[in-house]
């Protein structure tokens, strides 16, 4: 049969099937090379905006300190809520940390870091209560937790339960819930105030919304929850002492680590080998000078 030139150019022009395999061979290589590299681009963008709200956060605590006499808020305090409910009537009571410093901020919407994963339960459960009820429609994530006391071995050596030598606020179970005074901390630039904490195992109300009192507040045995925790490890702190072993998914955080609020009011990214360091020093007011392991 003969061809026109025409059809003889096309014949030559076309790909044999073996270069149409390299072709999509190549493309699956460059797309395994580039799509992890494309993934810690965007996780790292995450990580700076939130640490863009923490910043904004610490320096809503730091107006309100200014407004009272250099006193940190409480974790918690019952107070009379938006809903006129009584203070005495159980959790719905409690003001979260979102709600004290919403004069300072007017921004609701800095409690969200865009690497929060956490399924939360439905705004609507009723097992959730609300400091502002107007706040179930709107149902904000919050990410960030405000640190009050947590549980030391140094503080459990001492008789304490939690430690009361760590935390910006007191937490055990009357009304008060009183915030401590800046004067109380002796190194604000090496201290935590403030921590993401929206664990994706164990604990439905991790995180919980802005306007609720659930979550609020990281305090207790709550150290379980830190992004970086390796659950099935035995090494490098993560068995938790004095609070045992949890195998529960820690926060998601942000490669490895997540942003803190320090004292000072600066904001920083730290891993979990950092903060879990020597007995939680980082998370105490007057540092000692005993050195624990981890």
């Amino acid at each position: 049969m003969l061809y026109n030139q025409s059809e003889r150019s096309k014949a030559v022009r076309a790909f044999t099937l073996i270069e149409l395999l390299v072709v999509i061979a190549i493309i699956a290589i460059l797309a395994a090379i580039l799509f992890p590299v494309f993934a810690q681009a965007k996780e790292a963008a995450k990580k700076t905006a939130c640490l863009s709200n923490t910043k904004q956060i610490s320096l809503g605590l730091q107006m309100y300190m200014n407004d009272y006499d250099d006193v940190y808020p409480g974790a918690l305090p019952w107070v009379y809520d938006v809903n006129n409910q009584h203070p005495s009537s159980a959790a719905g009571s409690r003001m979260p940390i979102d709600m004290q410093v919403y004069p300072y901020t007017k921004n609701d919407n800095i409690w969200t870091c865009g690497s929060d994963s956490k399924n939360r339960p439905a705004s609507t459960d009723g097992d959730l209560e609300w400091w502002d009820k107007r706040y179930i429609s709107k149902k904000i994530p919050r990410s960030y937790a405000y640190v009050a006391e947590i549980r030391t071995v140094e503080g459990d050596a001492r008789g304490e339960n939690p430690d009361r030598n760590t935390g910006l606020s007191t937490y055990n179970n009357s009304p008060g819930r009183t915030g401590k005074a800046g004067s109380a901390i002796d190194q604000p630039s090496s201290t935590i105030g403030l921590v993401e904490s929206y664990s994706l195992g164990g604990d439905k109300y991790s995180g919980g919304y802005v306007g609720s009192s659930h979550g609020a507040a990281f305090t207790g045995c709550d150290a379980w929850k830190l992004a970086g925790r390796n659950p099935n490890s035995t090494a490098g702190g993560n068995t938790l002492k004095p609070c045992g072993e949890t195998t529960a998914a820690p926060t998601k955080g942000h490669n490895g680590g997540s942003n803190y609020v320090n004292c000072d009011g600066s904001a920083k990214y730290r891993t979990w080998s950092q903060v879990r360091a020597n007995d939680f020093w980082m998370f105490k007011l007057n540092k000692p000078s005993t050195t624990y392991t981890p």
